[in-house]
């Protein structure tokens, strides 16, 4: 017996950016991801927060865009977010909702970082991951944190590459 689906997810799927992949290109996926988003925002509405404010961060290659998102002005938690996004298509706009979503469900800081996806090789995707954090740890009252509370989160590609890093207090230099 065939489960039926979600009304909800019903409307989804034909959103998803699954596409032929013999013709899906990286700019196509691209768009597709951001028209999810784009739409998934739309029926949900932007959730506000006290602050979302635009900025960068050291990269291994380069200066990266960030966004910082605050619910407060107080001295708080701070995660340091990576999208999604198959390492091709995420971006800071394509995962804006999680990272509200995220600042407001923890009451943390949340620095969302625009790492090296689009980078080649690959690894430089977790090259300038692995510097952001170290570059947002070492700043961390800049972005209103606290160096006895930091956590570090991603959501799928952006998630992945925590497993192979280290303390970045522990890291000399």
């Amino acid at each position: 017996m065939t489960t039926p689906l979600d009304p909800v997810i019903e409307k989804i799927i034909p959103l998803l950016p699954l596409r032929d992949p013999e013709t899906m290109t990286p700019q196509s996926a691209r768009d597709a991801l951001r028209a999810l988003a784009a739409a998934r925002g739309r029926r949900s509405g932007r959730r506000p927060v006290a602050s979302a404010l635009d900025t960068e961060v050291k990269g291994a290659a380069g200066r990266l865009a960030a966004r910082v998102y605050r619910v407060s002005d107080r001295k708080s938690p701070t995660v340091v977010f990576f999208h999604g996004g198959g390492w091709v298509a995420g971006d800071l706009e394509t995962h804006d909702r999680q990272a509200r979503w995220l600042a407001i469900e923890t009451g943390a800081v949340v620095v969302s970082v625009d790492y090296g996806v689009r980078r080649k090789p690959a690894s430089g995707a977790f090259e300038d991951a692995f510097a952001a954090v170290r570059d947002i740890f070492s700043r961390i009252a800049e972005f209103g944190g606290d160096h006895a509370r930091v956590g570090v989160a991603g959501d799928s590609a952006g998630g992945i590459w925590r497993r192979r890093s280290r303390s970045p207090a522990a890291t000399p230099g």
